[in-house]
């Protein structure tokens, strides 16, 4: 899924620039949910969040690998911020995968 998403957001000719700012309402509604959980252990919430979370950081796999795409001549620094959110991506879309411990 991973290298999926990857390829398509590094080689898409779509701008997804304009997916941020929902990308960013969907972490914080996730992080709303995953707060309520603690306080509610449905197991069914915790699934749908592992389920959401899931496709949330794929779609955050897809916009920064487009974002990095489209810089023409990075400097040192944005390149390691671009590879630094790749990163957290991609570990945070395999810990939303994993089974919870109820």
């Amino acid at each position: 899924m991973t290298f999926i998403a990857g390829f398509y957001g590094a080689t898409t000719k779509r701008d997804l620039t304009a997916f941020g700012p929902l990308l960013f309402i969907g972490l914080l509604a996730v992080i709303l949910a995953s707060i309520a959980a603690l306080f509610l252990p449905v197991p069914l919430v915790t699934q749908a969040i592992g389920a959401v979370s899931a496709v949330l950081f794929t779609g955050y796999i897809i916009y920064d690998l487009n974002r990095a795409a489209r810089i023409m001549e990075p400097t040192e620094g944005q390149v390691i911020l671009l590879a630094v959110n790749v990163y957290l991506d991609i570990v945070n879309l395999f810990l939303s995968l994993l089974p919870d411990d109820d």
